[in-house]
Parts: structure tokens; C-alpha cells; sequence
């Protein structure tokens, strides 16, 4: 995991995780976050492909 947000709106938290493969990612799904009490709904949203990234604001 490299950023954990507390955020507004369905969910409490958002968090980003970068990992080498989808069974890595499973495997961090599965035996860790899974595993944490109080954690009753997640969603995973997966980046395909990145249009921009920068610091900059415009």
C-alpha cells in the first residue's frame, strides 16, 4: 500500500496499491485486508492506462 485516504461519500477510506501482478493483488485482498476487523463492504477499481500525471494543477 503506498496512499490511505479517509474520503467522503459511500465509502470511508480509499486506499492505492500498486503490486506486480492481479495474484499479488489478490493475495493482499485475501490475507490482509480481508483479514482486518470492522471493514464491511470494498470495492477494487483497477487503473488500465494512465492519461496524465503530474504535480500541476492545470
Amino acid at each position: 500500500m503506498i496512499e490511505f485516504y479517509n474520503i467522503s461519500g459511500d465509502f470511508d477510506f480509499m486506499l492505492k496499491i500498486i503490486s506486480s501482478s492481479m495474484d499479488d493483488f489478490h493475495d493482499f485482498f485475501v490475507n490482509r485486508l480481508s483479514e482486518i476487523d470492522g471493514i464491511g463492504q470494498t470495492k477494487s477499481i483497477f487503473v488500465m492506462n494512465t492519461i496524465k500525471e503530474s504535480q500541476q494543477i492545470l
